[in-house]
């Protein structure tokens, strides 16, 4: 990554690095904000980092409508930006953030679910992540919901070790500990980030 490139205007450390959960079988993740009239490529792999691109315009938008990767760049301690030349505003809306949350939080649970249990589909690091990445978005959300912002990447990995270095192999087990975990996480969010009256 030529960080010379006048292209790019941000580039924020992602993942498991930040999270301090790396494991061996982590690759370092970074999203990369560029220029809006730039030609780029979404994701892009060197050697063991990995590259999601964004135009300016784009991430924008993801704030916005408080989707979770592009709020946990903009909470980021100084040592995990890389770049940061624009500098963009974030207004909280506790009912956008309860939408965007709660979707993505869903989505990584039901899409552990799939890898473990789905023959063709099946992948069982991908699916004990996606089972740790429900949690985790859950936490993030409530700590966005109370404080304007995330104050604790690490929160999750309470939950991470029994999740994804566990040798249990059958989505049962994870199901019967960690959806009554979710479900009560998920109750807490909205009670932080309650649902709009009609």
């Amino acid at each position: 990554m030529d960080l010379n490139n006048k292209d790019i205007l941000n580039l924020y450390h992602y993942g498991s690095v930040v999270y301090n959960c790396k494991g061996t079988n982590s690759d370092n993740d970074y999203i990369v904000v560029v220029n809006n009239d730039s030609e780029y490529q979404e994701q892009l792999k060197i050697n063991n980092n990995d590259y999601s691109f964004y135009k300016e315009s784009e991430f924008r938008e993801l704030i916005k409508k408080h989707e979770i990767t592009a709020l946990e760049c903009l909470f980021l301690d100084s040592k995990f930006i890389v770049r940061e030349t624009v500098k963009f505003d974030f207004e909280l809306d506790l009912q956008q953030l309860r939408e965007s949350i709660s979707k993505k939080s869903s989505n990584s649970f039901v899409k552990a679910k799939k890898k473990l249990i789905v023959e063709k589909d099946y992948d069982l690091y991908v699916g004990k992540k996606s089972l740790f990445h429900s949690l985790r978005i859950i936490l993030f959300g409530t700590q966005i919901a109370i404080y304007g912002k995330i104050t604790n990447y690490e929160e999750a990995n309470i939950y991470y070790n029994d999740i994804v270095n566990n040798d249990v192999v059958e989505w049962e087990y994870f199901k019967n500990i960690y959806q009554p975990i979710y479900n009560n996480l998920k109750t807490e969010f909205r009670k932080w980030a309650e649902k709009k009256r009609e």
